[in-house]
């Protein structure tokens, strides 16, 4: 599971994920411009603050793995992306491996096609979740590693 950081969005005054210290900067700001604007800006003069916060993108696993009757129950993987566009989730395997397993996260599914890769779900904005994972496996024998990926769009 990994994470990626795309190019910082431009915002105004809102803020879609504030970290502490970001947040903390923005009230340090905010408290010191009275101070430095009451002796250069005339009476009725006005400011304009302005803050760059990244995309931040990434998946985190929780729990364990249980197995009953071909399913196996894989915890839960957590989302997190503040990307104003959206963004995708991957799941990697090794090729040839998995044909017709059928894997869920939350409300998303598909069956894997052996390929090596697909295109689990595609979230259209901003999005904190955490979906319980599954995987039904038809392909009796057959095991590999899972690895989910995060892309901002």
């Amino acid at each position: 599971m990994t994470g990626s950081v795309g190019k910082p969005q431009l915002l105004g005054a809102r803020m879609t994920a504030p970290s502490t210290t970001l947040l903390r900067t923005a009230l340090l700001v905010a408290m010191a411009a009275p101070m430095t604007t009451a002796n250069a800006a005339p009476a009725g003069g006005a400011m304009r603050l302005q803050l760059e916060v990244p995309v931040l993108c990434k998946l985190a696993h929780r729990g364990d793995v249980t197995e009953s009757e071909g399913t196996i129950r894989l915890g839960t993987l957590r989302q997190f992306c503040n990307a104003p566009g959206g963004f995708v989730v991957t799941v990697g395997y090794t090729p040839g491996t998995m044909r017709g397993s059928r894997l869920q996260v939350g409300n998303a599914q598909l069956v894997l096609d052996g390929s090596g890769q697909a295109e689990l779900l595609r979230a259209p904005g901003p999005r904190i979740a955490e979906d319980e994972v599954i995987l039904s496996s038809t392909a009796a024998g057959q095991s590999s590693a899972l690895r989910f990926d995060i892309t901002p769009l």
